[in-house]
C-alpha cells in the first residue's frame, strides 16, 4: 500500500511536468490534427457550410469574386430551439438563409449564381448526405468546401467527394 503511494508521488509530478513541457508540442499537434487545408484549386462551386454563417458567407463571396467558382451553393440547418415558439408569438426572426442571402445580394453576388438545398441538415453527416445528393442532382463535380477551420477535418472526413477545403 504505501509502496503503491511512493509511486503515484513520483508518477504525478513527473506526469504534471511532461505535460508543462510538452503542452505547446501537444496543442500544434492537436492544431494539425484538426485543420484539413488543401491547396485552392478552380471548382464547379463554392459551397458554405452551416455555422457561423456571416463569417463563412463572406469568404464564399471573397472566393466568388476572385473567380475560383461561378456559383455559391447554400446548405440548409435545423431552426434554432425556440424559433417555432417565436413564430406562433408573430415574432419573425431572420434565419440563418435568410442572413446569408441578404450578404449575398448586398455583395452583389447574381441571384442565378446561388443555389440552395431545401433539405434541413441536423449534423455534419446529414449535412454531407444532403449536399453529395443535391451536386449528383446538379451535375457539381468539384467544390470548394468553406468551413471554419477547427470543423475542417470533420467535414473532409465525412464527405470524401472531389473538393478544396477553405476555412
Amino acid at each position: 500500500m504505501v509502496g503503491k503511494l511512493i509511486r503515484w508521488l513520483i508518477v504525478l509530478p513527473l506526469l504534471g511536468l511532461m505535460l508543462y513541457v510538452g503542452h505547446p508540442f501537444l496543442f500544434k499537434a492537436i492544431g494539425r490534427y484538426l485543420v484539413t487545408e488543401n491547396p485552392l484549386q478552380k471548382a464547379d462551386a463554392i459551397v458554405v457550410l452551416s455555422g457561423d454563417s456571416i463569417a463563412r458567407t463572406l469568404e464564399a463571396v471573397r472566393l466568388y469574386q476572385d473567380g475560383w467558382a461561378p456559383r455559391i451553393i447554400l446548405t440548409h440547418q435545423v431552426l434554432p430551439k425556440g424559433y417555432e415558439a417565436l413564430q406562433r408569438l408573430g415574432i419573425k426572426v431572420p434565419e440563418e438563409r435568410d442572413i446569408q442571402l441578404m450578404i449575398l445580394e448586398r455583395m452583389r453576388v447574381p441571384r442565378t449564381a446561388v443555389l440552395q438545398l431545401t433539405e434541413r441538415a441536423n449534423s455534419t453527416q446529414s449535412e454531407m448526405v444532403h449536399l453529395t445528393r443535391f451536386l449528383n442532382r446538379h451535375q457539381v463535380r468539384s467544390v470548394i468546401l468553406v468551413t471554419s477551420k477547427s470543423h475542417s477535418t470533420r467535414h473532409a472526413r465525412s464527405w470524401p467527394g472531389p473538393h478544396s477545403d477553405r476555412s
